[in-house]
């Protein structure tokens, strides 16, 4: 390991920079999370598409 910023999660996170089990630990579980959700878009929106797609 780097002597620089040993006590820092980098180098984990370079060592484990694909999808795997090291961020699987990390992430939260949302299977049973249900929130409302507000979506704001305008006629002339530059993210009109993706506010659409999201609803």
């Amino acid at each position: 390991m780097n002597e620089y910023a040993a006590a820092s999660f980098y180098h984990q996170w370079l060592d484990n920079y694909q999808a795997g089990e090291y961020w699987q630990n990390l992430s939260p579980n949302m299977e049973n999370i249900d929130l409302p959700i507000l979506y704001i878009g305008g006629w002339f929106d530059t993210y009109l598409r993706g506010t659409i797609h999201l609803y």
